[in-house]
């Protein structure tokens, strides 16, 4: 079941704890803002996913961290222009409240 599990939580130290107790399941750190100031802390605890807010990326930073070995979550973008963005810029996860937008911004390609 663990490899299906992805615990997500805006409490760093929450987290910690659940990386020692399940080190097989993925972490995802909440953050309005990429977390500059937890980024070597959450390679070195293991926490493998960020979720941010969709206007605090763009391309560059999410290339970065994808390097850096991070999954990417973009939340809430809701419109199809900020939908089609968030898909040019190689996010792995979108968090939407507008489904049939994403799919209709998938479908068409408008992106790609």
């Amino acid at each position: 079941m663990e490899e299906k599990v992805i615990v997500g939580s805006f409490n760093f130290e929450y987290l910690k704890e659940i990386r020692e107790k399940l080190p097989e399941v993925i972490t995802a750190l909440i953050n309005f803002a990429v977390p500059y100031n937890y980024l070597k802390e959450c390679i070195k605890v293991g926490i493998r996913k960020l979720d941010i807010e969709f206007h605090h990326l763009n391309k560059e930073i999410v290339k970065n961290l994808i390097s850096m070995g991070f999954l990417i979550n973009k939340w809430t973008p809701n419109s199809e222009n900020d939908l089609e963005k968030v898909l040019s810029y190689g996010v792995q996860f979108i968090t939407t409240d507008k489904p049939d937008l994403l799919i209709k911004s998938i479908i068409t390609g408008k992106t790609f």
